[in-house]
């Protein structure tokens, strides 16, 4: 058995392991649960930050299904620093995911509103 000195250095990405998000996903989800049945006072404290919270709950959804693609665009050989060939492959990865939504989008929608 090796010690833990001569493995190798494992990124932050690797040290959460798919148990642990789905894990967090649900405490999140009790959180969310609990709050919504709280008192009056504090339900409307928290009614105000709701959509803030969903918006970073669906944020960070988001970015664990994008992740992967990052991963493999950073995986091309590519004459850039290791933090510029990341940024690029994120960049790059949101701008395919938008236009993705959008082509989705117009191709949902036309045919909706066609037929209204």
């Amino acid at each position: 058995m090796a010690d833990a000195g001569s493995c190798p250095e494992k990124s932050p990405v690797e040290l959460w392991p798919n148990r642990r998000i789905i894990f967090l996903a649900v405490v999140v989800a009790l959180i969310f649960y609990a709050v919504f049945r709280l008192p009056e006072g504090l339900n409307y404290l928290f009614a105000r930050a709701s959509e803030t919270l969903i918006l970073l709950i669906f944020a960070i959804g988001l970015s664990y299904f994008l992740l992967p693609v990052v991963d493999l665009l950073t995986r091309i050989p590519v004459p850039l620093e290791t933090r510029a060939k990341r940024n690029t492959a994120a960049t790059i990865t949101v701008v395919l995911f938008i236009v993705l939504a959008l082509v989705l989008l117009a191709v949902v929608v036309t045919p909706l509103v066609n037929e209204i």
